[in-house]
């Protein structure tokens, strides 16, 4: 995880572009609510691309993502994924 804040935080001190799935959503107050915007639209689209890699199996998931399986939970509820390559 440690690697994807990184690589989200160099998206933006670089100014390089990220596309957000709803872009008529008004800009964010502060650097840091556009930064956690940033982090939760990349969480989210990593952990659906290895929730369908995986056949929605937590296990794997976890174990490729190096996070425990409660913690895997947390974000998949959290970025509401929960149930969804099944």
């Amino acid at each position: 995880m440690r690697e994807l804040r990184n690589f989200v935080e160099r998206c933006v001190v670089f100014q390089q572009p990220m596309p957000l799935d709803d872009a008529d959503r008004p800009a964010p107050a502060t650097f840091a609510q556009a930064r956690q915007r940033a982090i939760d639209d990349v969480e989210r689209r990593y952990l659906a691309e290895l929730m369908e890699r995986n056949d929605g199996k937590a296990a794997a998931v976890a174990q490729q993502a190096g996070i425990g399986r409660a913690h895997l939970y947390r974000l998949l509820r959290k970025h509401r994924l929960l149930g969804q390559g099944r």
